[in-house]
């Protein structure tokens, strides 16, 4: 966990360099000119690293989805330029997966429930909602994701999980780290029509 090196410095004294690092929390380095103070240090900081450890670990073992995707849709989504994407996503991943504990959400099952989420259909409009287009009997048209969209949906997911790591220290680790993201493809190909064709052929012949 402690890793401690004996240097030697320009003035000829010796300082020893101790770098402390436990998965999960960013590495803490330090210098010290004796390697008592060194080691004294050292066994300080790894008791609060696991301590803090312990903590987060009750904590997702407590804590359901659902709790963390309310706190987040309260306090954080409004600070945000694109918060209306996150109420239009999260949603979804609250319906699916709200009930888990932080602790049993893992990285298959959250690729799980993208593909589930890229295999399924919705609906742009309903009859007889307000601003729909469609008539009284008339079948609402249904319509597949695009994989931009789906990444939408994890970018909102990924979200959470990153504040309940660094700001609610709820969890160790970002499950979405180990979830791929799907491929945008190519981009929409436009070909001219006959008249701009032939008003682009007659702009360039000037």
């Amino acid at each position: 966990m402690a890793t401690i090196r004996e240097r030697a410095k320009a003035d000829g004294t010796r300082a020893f360099h101790v770098q402390v690092r436990i998965a999960g929390f960013p590495a803490r380095t330090a210098s010290f000119s004796s390697k008592r103070h060194a080691e004294r240090w050292a066994k300080t900081v790894e008791a609060e690293m696991i301590e803090g450890r312990h903590f987060r670990s009750a904590e997702a073992r407590r804590r359901t989805l659902a709790e963390a995707i309310d706190r987040y849709l309260e306090h954080e989504a409004p600070k945000l330029r694109d918060g209306r994407m996150q109420r239009s996503t999260l949603p979804w991943w609250r319906e699916k997966l709200g009930r888990f504990k932080l602790c049993d959400i893992t990285p298959p099952l959250i690729a799980q429930y993208r593909d589930k989420l890229a295999a399924e259909t919705y609906r742009r409009a309903r009859p007889g909602a307000k601003r729909s287009s469609l008539k009284a009997g008339e079948p609402a048209r249904e319509f597949k994701r695009k994989p931009n969209t789906i990444n939408n949906y994890l970018v909102s997911l990924g979200r959470i999980f990153s504040v309940a790591r660094r700001e609610w220290h709820w969890i160790t680790h970002n499950p979405m780290e180990g979830v791929a993201k799907l491929s945008a493809g190519p981009g929409r190909v436009r070909y001219l029509s006959e008249d701009e064709r032939q008003r682009l052929l007659i702009e360039t012949a000037k």
